[in-house]
């Protein structure tokens, strides 16, 4: 009886330790991150808001397309776990679903946006970081149509653009 509870406690005092030591592994030993910061790029008086909304934001992509208005468009942070919508752009100073409302099951997980010279916004869905599928989609910004979709199970997607 007496070496099972020293066996049982000699287990247990092994798997602290090794999780100990995972643990320190995985999330590093503590040190505190350096202050990097430094006097602002930009005076208070050059910044503007351009919006103020609810959730985190993910990432913000704006158009290039210099025969039309600029364009804004943001995602909702996918840690936040946003329920309904998650890829946005700025009408009229207010958030609405792009391209619509119903397009919005397009995404899982989307964080990334992008322009590029074609006048197309990327969306960058990781798939709840790679669980789930990752999904490159475009759009194209003077149709809001839908212009590729490419879809993977593995992590690391690879599109020619």
């Amino acid at each position: 009886m007496k070496k099972t509870l020293l066996y049982i406690l000699a287990t247990l005092v092994g798997l602290v330790v090794i999780l100990g030591l995972f643990l320190r592994l995985r999330y590093g030993g503590g040190r505190e991150y350096p202050d990097m910061s430094t006097e602002p790029v930009y005076k208070s008086a050059q910044v503007e808001e351009v919006i103020a909304f609810e959730e985190p934001i993910g990432n913000v992509a704006a158009s290039k397309d210099t025969t039309h208005p600029t364009r804004v468009f943001f995602t909702i942070h996918p840690e936040s776990r946003p329920e309904a919508n998650k890829l946005m752009e700025i009408v009229d100073g207010k958030a609405v679903p792009y391209p619509s409302i119903e397009a919005q099951r397009l995404f899982n997980t989307v964080l990334g946006v992008f322009t590029d010279k074609q006048n197309r916004l990327w969306t960058i869905d990781h798939g709840n970081h790679g669980f789930d599928p990752v999904k490159v989609i475009a759009f194209d910004l003077s149709t809001d149509a839908k212009v590729h979709e490419h879809t993977t199970r593995h992590f690391l997607a690879r599109v020619k653009v």
